[in-house]
């Protein structure tokens, strides 16, 4: 479900580019029916069309934080920057290692400095803290736009408080 003021590409100010990112992302976004239905799912895209529930993304990256999925040097590898800057479409920061967002300067995985992950349109937020050991997830059932959502940041600031007081 769309909140009433949800928009795209809440970093992007160039109208013009606008313009093409609403034509890019529009009739995916823009209707529930397209991204729920079964053709879609069915659809196999790489980048948007993985489906899961909060709590398998949670114990995914909680696996891989706790070394169980794959060898901790690898993880390090995978984990380290590979790129980082401006999206070229979204104007929004962002930082890569292989297969995974990192810290970027928004704050998209919490207060950790050690972090890992993924996030989505929808503004979920799917990740690992390693040096705690911990996965989180956060799935939320309304898109709302991205520069006024706080939802993730405020649970992931709780989660990193619960974590402090347990050290």
């Amino acid at each position: 479900m769309r909140a009433p003021d949800y928009r795209i590409s809440t970093f992007l100010q160039d109208e013009e580019r606008r313009k093409i990112v609403d034509r890019m992302y529009g009739a995916l976004l823009g209707s529930d029916e397209v991204i729920n239905s079964e053709r879609y799912r069915r659809a196999e895209l790489a980048a948007g069309s993985g489906v899961g529930s909060a709590r398998a993304m949670a114990t995914f990256y909680d696996l891989l934080a706790g070394g169980s999925l794959m060898p901790r040097s690898a993880l390090r590898r995978a984990t380290r920057t590979w790129a980082e800057g401006i999206d070229a479409i979204n104007d929004r920061p962002v930082h890569f290692g292989l297969g995974f967002e990192l810290p970027d300067p928004i704050g998209t995985y919490g207060p950790a400095q050690v972090t890992f992950g993924h996030s989505g349109a929808c503004r979920g937020r799917h990740g690992a803290w390693p040096e705690a050991e911990v996965g989180f997830s956060f799935l939320p059932a309304e898109l709302r736009p991205e520069d006024t959502d706080d939802r993730a940041n405020r649970l992931l600031d709780a989660l990193h408080a619960c974590l402090a007081r347990l050290s």
